[in-house]
């Protein structure tokens, strides 16, 4: 099982439906000012936390850790910097009865400087919650959900830490 790229059109900030804005931190970054893949990470979690706050409202505030992914594929495309705030689209390319799937795209303006395809428990999402999750609206723009899985960057050893239960 090879590595496939991301199609063209995931680094299109207008292929997510939704948003959200992190800023990066003095913690997260190396000497040359790059910020670390785990905080990217962190920050894919960031944005479907808040995206699942938006869908379920304040229940998901207490239910967080149910919502968070525990499977990521990503894709480096570009140097993420600090000082710096960006834009990570979200889309929810599908789900069954357990798990809901998400597409995710890092952007600097409108730069992608990397992508994601996450996993996470679906809990309280339902099918109607966000249109890009219904099957017919995957069908008219053409998407397919991807299988997830957790990559390792080059010169990176996983964090045993981002595989949830």
């Amino acid at each position: 099982a090879g590595h496939v790229p991301a199609e063209p059109r995931r680094r299109e900030r207008q292929y997510y439906p939704a948003t959200a804005t992190v800023h990066s931190r003095v913690g997260d970054v190396d000497v040359n000012r790059h910020v670390n893949y785990i905080a990217q990470l962190g920050w894919y979690d960031e944005a479907i936390a808040s995206h699942a706050h938006r869908l379920l409202g304040d229940d998901a505030a207490r239910k967080l850790p149910r919502y968070l992914p525990w499977r990521y594929h990503v894709n480096y495309l570009g140097e993420v910097l600090h000082p710096r705030s960006y834009d990570i689209g979200i889309a929810v390319t599908g789900h069954d009865e357990h798990t809901v799937r998400y597409e995710l795209g890092l952007f600097d303006g409108g730069q992608c400087l990397g992508t994601a395809d996450a996993a996470a428990p679906r809990g309280g999402l339902s099918a109607a919650a966000d249109s890009p999750s219904d099957p017919a609206a995957l069908a008219r723009r053409g998407r397919r959900a991807h299988g997830c899985r957790q990559r390792r960057p080059r010169g990176h050893a996983v964090d045993p830490g981002r595989q949830r239960p």
